[in-house]
């Protein structure tokens, strides 16, 4: 027989771990059009390496080049498909949450339930698939903050050459203006 503050614990953790998942899930929705557009970008870029790696295996039969076809080929399937961590994942990972949580509240109303170590079944598998799914979740995000820093990196770039650029030309103005003797402001 489980004591009480345990079943209780199993009971208040998968309430909050339902929670959480659903929190996830809120974050991974209002991040979802950066991901798709960084996985869009992904795809376009895996694709392109693809076709060049297709049109070098055309030139050159040899094994390195088909493996290499062969693992490009793959990564595209992958990136292709929607992430199944986001709709399997977080179902069973709530499931087995509400599964957990249930017969841990069954517990408390039923005498001597014969269920009992379902309830740290289900706890188990519910916090293991969202222990993976919060992987898969910080990869992702990481994915997308990455994509987006390198293209504010390349913003930030191209101000500063075009700010360089015209500092550089008022200096060269102000110089001239000096040389020909013109008052300045």
């Amino acid at each position: 027989m489980l004591a009480e503050t345990f079943v209780s614990t199993i009971l208040t953790a998968s309430v909050a771990g339902a929670g959480l998942v659903l929190a996830v899930y809120t974050l991974i929705a209002s991040l979802l059009d950066k991901i798709i557009k960084t996985r869009r970008e992904l795809i376009t870029e895996k694709t392109r390496k693809f076709n060049d790696l297709l049109m070098s295996y055309e030139t050159s039969n040899t094994d390195a080049n088909l493996r290499q076809l062969t693992e490009s080929h793959n990564q595209l399937k992958t990136l292709r498909s929607f992430p199944k961590y986001l709709s399997y994942g977080m179902f069973f990972s709530f499931l087995f949450y509400f599964f957990a949580s249930f017969f841990a509240l069954s517990w408390f109303i039923i005498e001597e339930p014969s269920y009992e170590i379902l309830q740290i079944i289900f706890f188990g598998l519910a916090s293991s698939v969202f222990l993976s799914v919060g992987i898969y979740t910080i990869v992702e995000v990481f994915m997308a903050m990455k994509h987006e820093w390198r293209i504010l990196e390349k913003e930030r770039e191209e101000v500063e050459k075009t700010t360089s650029e015209k500092l550089s030309q008022l200096e060269k103005d102000v110089e001239y203006l000096k040389r020909r003797g013109i008052p300045q402001p």
